[in-house]
């Protein structure tokens, strides 16, 4: 949801941090940092949803990272001749995961709520359905409004 005013108070976080800083902070370390933020940031649905699409962008990263690895392998050990071929989709993959890594950096810290190509519009179900069996950033926005 691009455009839309997030207040940029330590008092609307758990941590008592501006909300940039901890959504900064969420995408740091992509799986272990959204589950950090995950499980103790109570009050700000934008750092949730931060660390929500942090969680399934590493966890996807690091699924197809094991994958093309596993390809650059086979290909070096079955086919050498394709092997800088395969070498070549797994830097491609490496840069492209970066260049993500960094844009949702740079969102986080400027208070945009941005989705990620293919990981956000996850990310905000899976957010949605974790919020609706633990009802805690619901809430809170209910009471701010």
């Amino acid at each position: 949801m691009a455009g839309r005013d997030i207040p940029n108070d330590p008092q609307s976080t758990s941590f008592g941090m501006a909300p940039n800083v901890e959504a900064f902070f969420a995408c740091m370390m992509p799986v272990m940092s959204g589950i950090a933020y995950l499980a103790l940031e109570r009050k700000s649905a934008f750092v949730r949803f931060h660390a929500m699409q942090s969680l399934v962008f590493g966890v996807a990263g690091l699924a197809v990272y094991g994958l093309l690895w596993l390809l650059v392998w086979v290909a070096g050990t079955a086919a050498p001749s394709l092997a800088p071929l395969a070498l070549l989709l797994w830097v491609v993959f490496i840069l492209m995961w970066f260049s993500l890594w960094i844009a949702q950096l740079a969102a986080a810290f400027t208070l945009r709520e941005w989705q990620m190509p293919w990981f956000g519009g996850l990310s905000r179900r899976l957010l949605a359905r974790l919020d609706a069996r633990f009802p805690v950033a619901a809430e809170t926005e209910a009471e701010d409004a």
